[in-house]
């Protein structure tokens, strides 16, 4: 199915790309921005790549700049212009303190700063396209460089309307952990929200918003918009040669894997661990995959597992391999994804393809995706004794959820779902629909 994309170069349009660009760490919206934007440049023979302000942003050190610049470097050798004014940028920058993102949430002055630095770069586009969109670069670029022609991959909460909302999800997932800064960041998507309405009114509206998934219409309140958006399918993919792994039997654990953020339920799993230890099997395993976002993150993670007393039961094995991570969880019986954040989550997808059960909370965006597909069992959020119990009832019952692997419907979707030619290809069409009108 790799030959879906069309490979004839589209000579007659210019496209400009502006948009974060992430280490691995960072997790499926940025694999999922490069495994589009690596098949654009096929299509597209002028194509440049404009770093936005989140590339800095979500810096922490000084080695963090150097990987960066390798993927602006990958990304180069790919045959995107990248320009070089964003090195001697890069180069100069000095990491922010909390105080200063915050700041420059409300001042957008970063957003601001790179949107004079480019738009000296004496080039002009048909339109802009951001595969992300967390931050709102493009949108005070386009009417600079693209005669306010622009358009975007809505993937992350940037302009969620409930701040009320997100701060009581805060409060609860985060217990642990709480602080200041926190609370602070659950403020920023109600701020871009404000400002998002009002750049739109400035420099003018989106062509077209692609989705992930119908979830996010609601959530995001794309109608209120009053622009043209498209939910895409497939919205994501995996490699199918993953479907390989399949049938290589089982071992007795558990496996969770994400950013270790709070956000992704990551202190739910001792609670959940010592419930199924205590009331189901008193030698469950979890292993655990994942890069901590810092050090603090990272103490309240092993302080929960030393409360609960599951310092046997839970493996921490880092940041893997592709291939080893693949390998684990194909052998493992159940994914269990307390995530309270994700529209499309490619942890839920290459589980399925691996033939792993999933258990994970009814939020709205893995729920419009997964919802009526065999093998992905899911719980009211926060319910973490509901969540415990849900996989010890797979685990009872696992010779039946183990032959739902195979459902045919399952298959079908996955097999959909194992293209990103087949997702790159409706960007590209949105793309040269919207640059001529």
């Amino acid at each position: 199915m790799e030959d879906l994309v069309i490979h004839v170069k589209s000579k007659d349009i210019r496209l400009g790309i502006v948009c974060p660009i992430y280490l691995p760490k960072y997790g499926g919206s940025p694999r999922h921005a490069y495994e589009v934007l690596s098949r654009l440049i096929r299509v597209f023979n002028d194509i440049s790549l404009l770093p936005s302000s989140d590339t800095f942003l979500v810096l922490n050190d000084e080695g963090d700049k150097e990987q960066v610049l390798k993927v602006a470097d990958q990304y180069r050798k790919l045959g995107f212009e990248v320009p070089e004014v964003f090195n001697d940028l890069l180069g100069k920058f000095r990491i922010m303190s909390y105080v200063e993102k915050a700041r420059n949430v409300i001042t957008l002055g970063l957003s601001k700063k790179l949107s004079n630095e480019y738009s000296r770069i004496n080039k002009k586009f048909d339109i802009l396209f951001d595969p992300i969109f967390n931050d709102l670069d493009i949108i005070m670029l386009s009417k600079k460089l693209s005669n306010g022609k622009y358009g975007f991959t809505h993937q992350n909460t940037l302009t969620s309307r409930y701040l009320i909302g997100r701060l009581w999800k805060y409060l609860r997932y985060s217990w642990p952990a709480l602080s200041l800064y926190g609370l602070a960041i659950q403020v920023p998507p109600s701020i871009m929200n404000m400002h998002m309405k009002r750049l739109m009114r400035i420099y003018g509206k989106p062509r077209f918003v692609a989705l992930l998934n119908k979830g996010q219409v609601e959530a995001l309140g794309i109608d209120e918009w009053g622009v043209p958006y498209f939910i895409l399918n497939p919205a994501n993919a995996v490699n199918p040669e993953l479907l390989n792994h399949r049938g290589v039997g089982k071992d007795d654990y558990l496996v969770f894997y994400a950013r270790m953020h709070p956000e992704k339920g990551i202190f739910e799993l001792p609670k959940i661990i010592k419930i199924l230890r205590d009331e189901y099997d008193g030698d469950v395993k979890l292993k655990v995959m994942g890069a901590f976002p810092n050090d603090g993150v990272r103490r309240v993670f092993f302080g929960l597992v030393r409360r609960y007393g599951v310092e046997n039961n839970i493996e921490y094995l880092g940041f893997v391999s592709e291939e080893e991570k693949h390998e684990i969880v194909a052998k493992a019986k159940v994914l269990i994804y307390p995530s309270h954040s994700d529209w499309f989550p490619l942890v839920i997808l290459e589980s399925l393809a691996l033939g792993t059960p999933v258990v994970a909370y009814d939020i709205p965006g893995p729920k419009s995706v997964f919802s009526d597909l065999p093998g992905v069992l899911f719980v009211r959020e926060f319910d973490v004794r509901g969540f415990a119990l849900m996989v010890a009832h797979v685990l009872e019952n696992y010779d039946y959820y183990l032959r739902l692997m195979h459902d045919e419907e399952l298959l079908d979707f996955i097999r959909l779902h194992t293209s990103w030619d087949l997702v790159a290809k409706q960007v590209v069409d949105l793309i040269k629909k919207f640059s001529v009108e």
